[in-house]
């Protein structure tokens, strides 16, 4: 995943409408953690496409 290219389609977390704090955007984080390998990323994965598929309900 190429830096540049994440940051570009970044989302923003408001916080109590005084911060914006920027986040990968879900696809960006998924892909992110698939490269590491880890079991623990993998895991994290299943976690996050359950809570996706939750919110397209």
């Amino acid at each position: 995943m190429d830096f540049d290219e994440a940051y570009a389609r970044k989302n923003f977390c408001h916080i109590d409408d005084e911060f914006q704090v920027p986040v990968l955007h879900f696809n960006d984080l998924v892909l992110s953690k698939f490269n590491t390998g880890r079991t623990k990323d993998k895991a994290d994965i299943e976690e996050l496409q359950k809570i996706e598929k939750q919110k397209k309900k």
